[in-house]
């Protein structure tokens, strides 16, 4: 058994603080590394460049908001990509109880609306590496040795304050903020006990003739076109679901985000939810849902069954709790203007769940692009109307956001490391 000591934690800053820029962190190139935690801070007192102002509301977990993606590579591996919009679902998919997915939503950022006191604001989101997420049962750190002292890095890229930022009605309160006040990437690192005779990195060496794979899940993002809603089970949203990459899907999460308040996008944009202090995180929840491969229903969940099978088969469910300021909001924003909403995301196995292994240990879907259909329902405009907002005569225009969940293994041999989206039966350390 390979003992390790625990270290303090490893700190980096990042090149820029400014919205919309993109910096790089490498990887210490040895030791054992688990969790990799991004630090943001602003303030609304002051006049630097992370000044908040009234006028301007940011909802509880706005840390997700402001991170246009993440993009990670191991040595000689491929690169992937996560969004902060994926982070907000991965991360609360992983929670073992509702009271964490509170907690992970609170540490993403508190609340900032006209009421707010004055001070520092921080969010701190846990990225979603292969050796770092949220779930406590999470495998082994990750020896860094393995990667033969080849750099590896991790690629942070921010949003543009009024991506993310919102001033309400058609941006009468200017985003004054332009970088945070701080931002820094935090590494959690234990060092082996003996130093390097407890590594195997001479055995995936070049020359060593083993092989180590390191498991883990990757969330591939899906993004579909815009779509007007249907609240009608004899005629369903039907979608293409695409861009699958050949590998071992072993579920997909699925979320709406909302494009507009009322019917198509009018020709100014004043139904544009983008024009209003909407929080971004209100998903709006699906129903009805169907999956097809090839024509054969391989899912079904009429009416909103899929929330409690998730609730019976999962420690969580797939909804939080949320505040939405009303639609035409256009100056302060107080406490007791916000109106409480849920938010919703579906979750859809395809393989056998064990939580034993964290996952991983099972039979994923190996599914075709140009083979899946997904049919769903969206609610009743009664369901949906916003606060302060006219009647809805029409249903929304929604987009689609899927996470395409895949087994995966951060694979060490020869002095080379690859990640490869390989059945669960080659996910074992072959030393």
């Amino acid at each position: 058994v390979v003992k390790v000591l625990n270290s303090t934690t490893f700190t980096q800053n990042l090149q820029s603080k400014a919205f919309g820029s993109m910096s790089q962190v490498n990887l210490p190139v040895s030791n054992l590394i688990s969790n990799v935690v991004l630090v943001m801070k602003m303030q609304n007192e002051g006049a630097g460049d992370g000044r908040l102002v009234a006028g301007q509301y940011l909802p509880e977990g706005w840390g997700f908001d402001a991170i246009d993606y993440c993009e990670y590579t191991y040595g000689t591996s491929t690169t992937l990509r996560v969004t902060g919009d994926q982070m907000r679902v991965w991360s609360l998919s992983q929670c073992e109880s509702g009271e964490k997915q509170k907690g992970i939503l609170r540490l993403a950022g508190r609340e900032f609306n006209s009421d707010a006191t004055t001070g520092e604001y921080l969010a701190m989101v846990n990225l979603p590496l292969p050796h770092s997420n949220v779930n406590s049962k999470k495998v082994i750190p990750y020896d860094l040795s393995l990667l033969s002292n080849k750099p590896s890095s991790i690629r942070i890229r921010f949003k543009y304050g009024p991506e993310w930022i919102t001033s309400g009605g058609t941006g009468t309160v200017p985003v004054r903020a332009v970088a945070f006040n701080e931002v820094y990437v935090a590494f959690e690192q234990s060092y082996l006990a003996d130093g390097p005779s407890d590594s195997i990195q001479s055995l995936v060496a070049v020359g060593g003739g083993a092989k180590y794979d390191y498991p883990f899940m990757y969330p591939q993002s899906f993004v579909s076109d815009q779509f007007q809603g249907k609240a009608d089970k004899a005629d369903k949203v039907q979608l293409q679901l695409d861009n699958f990459l050949p590998g071992s899907v072993q579920s997909i999460d699925m979320w709406l985000e909302r494009i507009t308040s009322d019917g198509p996008v009018e020709v100014d944009g004043s139904n544009l939810m983008s024009n209003s202090k909407q929080n971004k995180s209100w998903y709006v929840p699906m129903s009805n849902i169907e999956i097809l491969y090839g024509g054969q229903s391989i899912y079904r969940s009429d009416d909103a069954l899929q929330e409690i099978f998730t609730l019976s088969n999962y420690p969580t469910s797939g909804s939080f709790d949320v505040k939405v300021p009303p639609f035409n909001a256009t100056g302060d924003t107080t406490a007791a203007d916000l109106v409480p909403r849920v938010s919703q995301y579906s979750h859809v196995q395809l393989s056998q769940y064990n939580e034993q292994f964290l996952n991983l240990i099972q039979t994923g879907a190996m599914l075709n692009n140009s083979s899946v259909t997904l049919r769903f329902t969206t609610p009743a405009l009664r369901d949906i109307r916003l606060a302060n907002a006219t009647a809805i005569d029409a249903q929304p225009i929604y987009r689609l956001h899927c996470n395409y969940n895949y087994q995966c293994s951060l694979r060490s041999a020869e002095g080379e490391t690859s990640i490869l989206f390989v059945r669960p039966e080659m996910i074992m350390a072959n030393v």
